[in-house]
């Protein structure tokens, strides 16, 4: 079975800029290059351990998603990202296209967007797809071809049905009913008010879905019967906000292969005074990974 690998990019480079936050690593020029070096090396590590044939590396669009447009309160209270991490982006784009590393990212989506759709394609023309990124939302992903891994410690952890039971209580096919109930503070998603992490479990083991806990409010206390009637415009519309999108339009598969990638980036290294990533990278190309 052929394998493609998609990575979040924002994900690791967020994780990166903000883990060196306090004591940031900088070029000659003195400017903040922690994310740029820190996606790059943990890009390689990825390359280096797994060897894939084929490969995207996701980004979020740059303008208005259409959830903003639906939802204008959705990721209405994240910070604007850091002035000095803005251009690490494009500097990372631009190392992307200088190697040939293949990347997408479509105007409107985010890149869970573009995962779940990549996912899908996947799926229906026989591809094993590996996803790194420890993104929760991502979890409704997880199928017999789809497998989650973050990354923790140098190794690669699988976030598989049983990662979801212990951390969440639930199997993965609840996640998204889950999250409609307990929302995400991180992007504004109200979910149900009044119910936390265990109320959420109790009531999806109970009536499976958030459907069937609606279809069935005469069973249910009358606590959680009153918020759940007072809550279900925010419950259903969480539930919409956390469902991905999984059939846009996309290239075919067979252009994202990882071959023939360049030495070009190597002197954008050099310019950011990244020399533990031309080491690492001539590292690949020497073994031929690449």
């Amino acid at each position: 079975m052929k394998e493609i690998y998609l990575i979040d990019a924002l994900n690791i480079i967020f994780r990166n800029y903000h883990v060196m936050k306090n004591n940031p690593l900088t070029n000659s020029k003195g400017e903040n290059v922690s994310a740029f070096i820190g996606f790059f090396k943990t890009l390689f590590f990825i390359i280096k351990e797994k060897k894939p044939e084929n490969l995207i590396v996701t980004f979020d669009s740059e303008t208005q998603t259409f959830r903003q447009k639906q939802y204008p309160s959705y990721k209405a209270t994240r910070d604007a990202p850091p002035d000095n991490l803005i251009p690490q982006i494009h500097w990372i784009k631009e190392g992307l296209i200088k190697a040939n590393i293949p990347m997408f990212e479509l105007q409107g989506y985010e890149a869970d967007d573009l995962i779940a759709s990549f996912t899908k394609k996947a799926e229906q023309n026989n591809y094993l797809t590996y996803i790194i990124s420890p993104d929760k939302d991502l979890l409704q992903l997880i199928s017999n071809q789809t497998k989650i891994f973050k990354i923790e410690n140098s190794s690669f952890l699988e976030m598989n049905n049983d990662y979801v039971i212990k951390k969440f209580g639930i199997n993965k096919s609840q996640i998204k009913d889950y999250l409609s109930i307990v929302g995400d503070p991180s992007d504004n998603i109200p979910g149900i008010k009044g119910i936390g992490q265990k109320g959420a479990a109790k009531l999806l083991n109970e009536f499976h879905t958030l459907n069937g806990i609606y279809e069935n409010l005469s069973l249910i206390n009358n606590k959680y019967r009153e918020i759940l009637l007072r809550e279900k415009e925010n419950a259903f519309l969480s539930y919409k906000l956390i469902s991905l999108v999984e059939d846009l339009e996309l290239p075919s598969l067979e252009t994202f292969r990882l071959e023939n990638l360049k030495e070009d980036i190597i002197l954008l290294f050099e310019e950011y005074s990244a020399t533990t990533l031309i080491k690492s990278y001539k590292s690949l190309l020497k073994k031929k990974i690449l």
